[in-house]
């Protein structure tokens, strides 16, 4: 049985949904290996899948910030690359892809941040103050489920914890947003 989220009971695993359709766990785990093995074919079907989510992740984190020169698909193009030359070694250590590519996008995306700012990005800059008051993990969460449109079980394997701790943390943010805008 399918829940709202996208996840399903029997197979337990994330579904990445992209222009190209939507992906099973074992889908993208059939891509991952074929690109890994260097298959041409498999590489640009990855980079597709892959180019959408990456890109509304990054706008959802830089979206706002003025970046002059450095653009959110800048980054999301930078991730992908990054993502690509790491396929290798992550065959060979196993693990979650989607853990992967959310590990390589959160670090670019702080990167740009930093370039930017000349090396003075903290978390709250460039956030509005209500969003400054949540969690690190707590905003990554809304970012992923909210503006990226990830379903719990994909926010779930993207950053390895429990499906049940991503609803709750998401609960608790909304939460605490919701009392932050009435105080404003």
């Amino acid at each position: 049985m399918s829940g709202r989220d996208g996840s399903s009971a029997a197979a337990g695993r994330a579904r990445l949904t992209s222009a190209a359709g939507r992906f099973t766990g074992d889908d993208l785990d059939r891509l991952v290996r074929a690109a890994g093995q260097d298959d041409q074919a498999a590489v640009a079907r990855l980079v597709h899948v892959l180019r959408l989510v990456v890109a509304r992740y990054c706008r959802a984190l830089l979206g706002g910030r003025d970046l002059a020169y450095l653009s959110a698909d800048d980054v999301a193009q930078d991730v992908c690359a990054a993502v690509l030359r790491a396929l290798p070694g992550h065959r060979d250590r196993g693990g979650s892809f989607l853990h992967l590519v959310h590990a390589i996008a959160a670090d670019k995306v702080a990167d740009a941040c930093r370039i930017v700012a000349g090396g003075r990005f903290g978390t709250g800059t460039g956030q509005p103050a209500a969003l400054s008051r949540l969690a690190p993990l707590q905003r990554e969460i809304l970012a992923l489920r909210i503006v990226v449109g990830l379903s719990v079980g994909e926010t779930a394997e993207m950053l390895a914890i429990p499906a049940a701790d991503v609803r709750a943390i998401q609960h608790r943010a909304l939460a605490e947003l919701r009392e932050a805008l009435r105080d404003c």
